[in-house]
């Protein structure tokens, strides 16, 4: 029993001398970075006192020169401008103590500003009354720094009476072992317990953390537990998602992010095998930087390496993929991979019902980034995968040709349009493609992007199946009235995309979004003045400002019954004519610079088809 007295004793000195040194320090710091904010403050003081002292002398220089006056009003310009900067700095550090007299030199500068633009004050008869102004800017500006120096000053003498009590509480804590055993053993050993029973006790499946402090075996446990019940809640999260129905899509955007705590990667691409079983196509990437192995780059499996993962169902390891082209040289793939800046990858086969359908890559842009135990949460990861690509990507596509068939129906509807649908959506994906290589909206546009707007573009008039024939297929120009009936064709189409994407039994309001958006806002112009909304530039969907000019281009390059087809130049001049007024003139711009490989691609159309 006096052994734990002495050991309480012990103890509650220890506390005491670490809350005075932790509350030293604390002081200290805070004191410092005070120091640190207003020796800042001075310099900017010193920096406001020779820029006013430079404005004098181009302010004396105007006079003295008269040749180089627009020179020194310029330089004059730029001074006032740069103290206007720094004076915004020095409002944003903290000011206590020399706010009245910064006040002051901030009202003595204005007038001092006041005078330097305005022209009068340009003239010989004021140069005694600016001069007067300049002299009391600077004498305050002198007043606010030695106000700052004097807290600095303060700020130091109570900087050296907290050091001493830091040294004291050093001394007081050579008995700090004890409280060592008791703070990073006993209380972390009680913490982990108390998190581990509240967790075993609860029947919720959320992932939360549990928190043990200081830096010891015990947290170095507690952060294995963590990382293992946060890949368990990633794989449970990523299951939900497939069983709520989520896009195949949407649930490869998830996995991109959720995964990255636990694997070294900075891409992900997914390849599936052909029907024929000859191929394997690339369908999906998702990357931290441009992708050039993309675009449903395909090879046959007979020359692909990948043939034995795929016939084995086993996973690959390469992490050295320059090592690995040297001894398969004629590997395109590889080749693409490597000018992306990647040099490492894990490949796992993805199986549904034991039956490989594709692999999945993860891909980083470090050497010898994978090991084996990278290899059992990517397993999980891939088999949950595989079942989303079965249960999504293939009704998707089930879905999509369905409403593609309404398409056509549409199309067969309105006689004018040959092979309107095709032709277009063709041009659209090929502007879609030169935008992504340029590099313009690569917020918004990726290789999924590309796939949906070729996908969806047709859709873009199924609205016409509700407008009357008689309007639909008048030979002539439309009457008022009739045009408003034709303009309807937009929400027509836009509701029954939405009310098919929102049933409960089929719920991709997120897949046919891009759909949707075609398909109200293909007729909006640039400058506002299209329909259905009148929306301006930016406000209308950038699919939508795609597939406006696809649309258009055709149309034009199209016989009608009430005219005749336009040539390809004369097309493309009434593009050009339209930027900025129909058409989003960056779009216009890109198409201009790739203008060969759009007349080649409507040549094809016009030819082929």
């Amino acid at each position: 029993m006096r052994y734990k007295k002495f050991e309480n004793k012990i103890v509650i000195v220890i506390i005491s001398s670490l809350l005075i040194l932790f509350s030293g320090f604390w002081w200290t710091a805070n004191l410092n970075k005070k120091v640190v904010s207003y020796n800042q403050l001075v310099s900017i003081t010193i920096d406001i006192q020779n820029s006013i002292g430079i404005m004098q002398k181009s302010y004396y220089a105007f006079f003295a020169e008269p040749a180089k006056q627009a020179k020194y009003k310029a330089e004059i310009e730029a001074k006032l401008d740069h103290v206007d900067e720094i004076r915004d700095r020095f409002i944003e550090h903290q000011i206590v103590g020399v706010e009245a007299i910064y006040n002051q030199f901030d009202l003595e500068y204005t007038k001092l500003k006041s005078a330097f633009r305005f022209n009068q004050n340009f003239e010989s008869e004021h140069i005694e009354t600016v001069n007067d102004l300049i002299e009391k800017a600077q004498f305050t500006n002198l007043i606010v720094k030695q106000t700052v120096v004097n807290e600095i000053r303060h700020f130091n003498a109570i900087i050296e009476y907290v050091s001493w009590m830091i040294i004291a509480g050093v001394i007081t804590g050579i008995m700090g072992i004890l409280f060592i055993i008791r703070i990073d053993v006993l209380r972390p050993i009680r913490e982990f317990t108390a998190d581990l029973k509240k967790k075993t006790d609860s029947n919720a499946l959320e992932y939360t953390d549990i928190k043990i402090s200081g830096l010891n075996a015990l947290s170095e446990l507690a952060e294995h537990y963590n990382n293992y019940t946060h890949k368990i809640s990633v794989i449970n999260d990523l299951n939900d998602r497939i069983y709520a129905q989520n896009g195949f899509d949407e649930v490869l955007q998830y996995v991109f992010y959720a995964c990255k705590p636990f694997i070294p990667y900075n891409r992900i691409g997914i390849a599936i095998i052909s029907d024929d079983g000859k191929k394997i196509i690339a369908t999906r990437a998702k990357a931290d930087h441009p992708i050039l192995l993309g675009r449903n780059y395909q090879e046959y499996l007979s020359q692909s390496s990948l043939s034995d993962v795929i016939r084995n169902n086993e996973y690959r390891i390469l992490n050295d993929l320059s090592e690995y082209l040297q001894n398969k040289p004629h590997s395109e793939s590889t080749r693409l991979i490597l000018a992306e800046g990647l040099r490492s990858s894990i490949t796992i086969p993805l199986s549904v019902e034991n039956k490989v359908v594709g692999v999945i890559f993860f891909s980083s842009v470090e050497k010898n980034a994978y090991n084996i135990s990278h290899i059992h949460f990517l397993s999980n990861i891939a088999n949950a995968l595989a079942i989303s690509f079965e249960k999504s990507f293939v009704y998707d596509e089930l879905i999509l040709a369905s409403v593609k068939g309404f398409a056509g129906i549409v199309e067969s509807k309105d006689h004018a349009t040959g092979n309107h649908i095709e032709r277009m959506s063709q041009y659209a994906r090929y502007i879609c493609e030169i935008l992504y290589e340029d590099k313009y909206f690569i917020q918004e546009i990726d290789e999924n992007f590309i796939e949906l707007i070729y996908k969806f573009s047709p859709l873009h008039d199924i609205g016409k199946v509700g407008i009357v024939d008689s309007v639909l297929n008048k030979p002539s120009k439309l009457t008022e009235q009739e045009f408003e009936i034709m303009k309807a064709h937009t929400s027509i189409g836009y509701n029954i995309l939405r009310d098919m994407s929102a049933s409960k039994f089929f719920n991709r309001t997120a897949f046919f979004k891009i759909a949707m958006d075609i398909t109200c806002y293909h007729h909006e112009k640039f400058d506002g003045t299209g329909y259905p909304e009148g929306l301006i530039g930016k406000h209308i969907p950038l699919a939508a400002r795609i597939v406006a000019l696809a649309d258009v281009f055709d149309a034009l390059t199209s016989e009608r019954p009430y005219k005749s087809a336009f040539s390809y130049e004369e097309a493309l001049t009434i593009i050009e004519e339209g930027k900025g007024k129909h058409f989003d003139p960056d779009i216009v711009n890109c198409l201009l610079h790739h203008e060969s490989g759009f007349k080649n691609l409507y040549r094809k159309m016009k030819y082929d088809l």
